[in-house]
């Protein structure tokens, strides 16, 4: 959860304003740049998956 939310602060932020306000594309670069966050955030969580880290978690 943690890693979902930075990356998606960080991630959406970083790329809507590279693409929204340094490309000049506007409203659609912001989409795209919030596109590339679901990219990212799901290029992680199968890293994570196939890692099988997460099937080392003990909540007790």
């Amino acid at each position: 959860m943690i890693a979902s939310i930075s990356l998606t602060i960080a991630a959406r932020l970083f790329f809507s304003v590279l693409f929204g306000l340094a490309f000049g594309w506007g409203v659609i670069g912001v989409a795209i740049g919030m596109s590339m966050d679901l990219v990212f955030r799901g290029i992680l969580f199968i890293w994570r998956y196939r890692s099988q880290k997460w099937t080392e978690f003990h909540l007790i």
